[in-house]
């Protein structure tokens, strides 16, 4: 498997993913996508469901689940945090605690949130604590964007 990216340190960076299989499962490879990076250790799989834990330790080749994610933020000390459910229900009470436990970079599955409320609160403590957020939209970088930018700026569509 080829590497994505190279991390300039001395030590693995810590990176957890947090999961919900009956909610959405992981979205996107939003577990995966870290076995592709140099320099990153996952050390900690959390979802509170038991068979889709399994499933997760052996995607990741990982020997230990939890099913509580704060008891796993406790425990891991990750520097780095997947919010991997498919559906936003849980993500501002997975994103705030994985704020709390001091994780410096956020990786959270689209949507982001429910409503604009939650959105406010994950953005307000991400900036107390200095943890940045990335939303994984894959489409950000699609090879058809550019040829959508260049029409619009043409006039050809839009107003």
């Amino acid at each position: 498997m080829a590497s994505l990216f190279v991390a300039d340190h001395h030590r693995p960076h810590r990176v957890a993913v947090i999961g919900h299989s009956g909610r959405g499962g992981y979205g996107h490879g939003l577990d995966v996508a870290w076995r592709r990076i140099l320099g990153v250790e996952i050390v900690g799989i959390a979802d509170p469901d038991k068979e889709g834990c399994q499933k997760a330790l052996d995607r990741l080749k990982l020997n230990r689940g939890y099913s509580d994610y704060r008891k796993k933020l406790q425990e891991t000390l990750p520097e780095f945090v997947s919010v991997a459910p498919g559906h936003p229900d849980q993500h501002s009470d997975m994103t705030l605690a994985a704020i709390e436990a001091g994780v410096k970079g956020i990786y959270v599955e689209k949507p982001f949130c429910r409503v604009p409320a939650e959105s406010d609160l994950m953005i307000d403590a991400a900036d107390r604590r200095g943890t940045k957020t990335a939303v994984a939209h894959r489409n950000r970088y699609h090879l058809a964007l550019p040829v959508v930018k260049r029409l619009v700026e043409d006039g050809a569509i839009g107003f």
